[in-house]
């Protein structure tokens, strides 16, 4: 399979006629690091969204691995999603009744496909030793309610790369992460990326970042329904 990620002809409106996104074409290769950048409004997450499954586009053609995602109902794109994608979530997405081990294993507790890839690694030492990497081992008792922005983003993080996903979706991943951080969250998510093959797809405002990446793709380039946009992201 050539492609991770192949989009021809998508459009998308929340409100038809207005359309958030009109991407004649959007190609992401297995293995590959792709930087996606764009303004406030440009439809940023709103292409995440289709990516992952958590939205259908209106037309066109949105294969993910090879599936056809239109195609698929709401639940067996939830499924999907659970086995072969590792999203970071902008608002992280954080379970608050459950501690921070709980949250990082539940992905692979509720998909058997994304635990086996734990090659019968213990799930929640398999979970301690991404916590280690992101600084957070020390919280993982902790509820995630008393956890401040920064290591709850990393938890998000955590809970997304465990079980070697094959498509890891970033969205504004390092916003709430100082220096030292950022660079050892994305030493941690390359790393990872490259064990499992997985293709990166990484939103973020912060440029300078843009030379770890394999490519830079700018979203009002690709995207003609452009600047008319009113989605917030």
């Amino acid at each position: 399979m050539q492609y991770a990620v192949e989009l021809k002809d998508v459009r998308f409106s929340y409100r038809p006629p207005q359309e958030i996104l009109r991407i004649p074409e959007f190609r992401v290769s297995r293995g590959e690091r792709v930087f996606v950048f764009g303004p406030s409004g440009s439809g940023k997450t709103t292409l995440l969204g289709l990516l992952a499954g958590v939205l259908k586009c209106n037309s066109g053609s949105v294969q993910v691995l090879g599936q056809e995602l239109s195609r698929l109902s709401g639940h067996k794109r939830d499924l999907f999603r659970s086995s072969h994608i590792g999203y970071i979530f902008q608002m992280f997405n954080l379970i608050p009744y459950l501690s921070v081990l709980e949250n990082i294993t539940l992905p692979c507790r509720m998909n058997g496909e994304r635990r086996k890839r734990l090659n019968g690694a213990p799930l929640d030492e398999a979970a301690r030793q991404v916590a280690r990497r992101l600084q957070i081992e020390d919280l993982i008792t902790s509820p995630v309610t008393e956890l401040s922005v920064g290591q709850q983003q990393r938890v998000a993080a955590a809970r997304a790369l465990l079980g070697k996903p094959e498509i890891v979706i970033a969205d504004e991943p390092t916003s709430a992460l100082d220096a030292d951080l950022r660079e050892k969250f994305i030493e941690l998510l390359f790393e990872n990326c490259s064990d499992a093959k997985a293709s990166l797809i990484f939103v973020s405002h912060d440029r300078s970042l843009t030379g770890k990446f394999d490519r830079v793709v700018s979203l009002p380039e690709i995207n003609l329904a452009g600047r008319s946009s009113q989605e917030g992201d």
